[in-house]
């Protein structure tokens, strides 16, 4: 299993770095979420990740899965 790494800025989990889950990622319990090492590198993610959330729940509504 390969190590968690904050999303934006790469730093990996481990020693003083601890990872925050997305809010919505873990809401919809998925099972590859995003992670970040700050609350500065989850807001310049957020415009891409935002569009990513888009992506899912397209698809999601395409195949009924909820």
């Amino acid at each position: 299993m390969l190590p968690r790494a904050c999303r934006k800025c790469g730093v990996e989990e481990g020693g003083t770095v601890r990872l925050l889950m997305c809010g919505k990622c873990k809401t919809l319990k998925l099972t590859d979420p995003a992670y970040y090492c700050s609350r500065e590198c989850q807001r310049a993610d957020w415009p891409a990740h935002k569009e990513w959330h888009k992506d899912l729940d397209t698809l999601a509504a395409g195949n009924d899965i909820t």
